[in-house]
């Protein structure tokens, strides 16, 4: 029906979709709020569907170990360490290893832009958010024999 993939994939604005792994009914594009905080996404389509509805993104995101901002799926995090002697992180923490916490690279959070640790990416296997590392992402990539390089 559809000559122009372009005329084909601006249909799909208006369909509802239904989420591979969560199975539920969804918009490709919308509004997602977490924690008082709110960012309008486009889902990316594989194999001509998504793989979450918006409502379980928005369940997957997380707050900040340090700031208590709001780390949604797909932003970068930190992989902050802490040695401090009794520190009590707040109960939404999420740890990564041991004392390192995932945090937020906000610019009142983060040191430097250097300390991306990775991302807050969905987890396919128990429906939530997971840390993937930059490590992990590079060591990935080699293994499928691609090659990553700066700018």
């Amino acid at each position: 029906m559809f000559k122009n993939k372009k005329l084909k994939n601006l249909k799909l604005i208006d369909k509802q979709l239904t989420a591979k792994y969560c199975g539920h009914k969804t918009d490709r594009y919308g509004k997602i709020e977490a924690y008082g905080s709110s960012v309008k996404t486009e889902m990316p389509l594989r194999d001509g569907g998504v793989d979450y509805c918006l409502d379980c993104i928005g369940k997957m995101a997380i707050r900040c170990t340090w700031c208590g901002e709001t780390i949604f799926i797909g932003d970068p995090i930190t992989l902050y360490s802490t040695s401090t002697q009794g520190f009590q992180p707040p109960e939404y923490a999420i740890r990564y290893k041991d004392n390192q916490f995932v945090g937020c690279l906000g610019w009142d959070c983060a040191e430097t832009g250097a300390d991306r640790a990775g991302f807050w990416l969905p987890d396919t296997e128990s429906n939530a958010g997971h840390v993937v590392t930059i490590r992990s992402m590079y060591s990935t990539a080699a293994s499928d024999g691609l090659a990553i390089s700066g700018d």
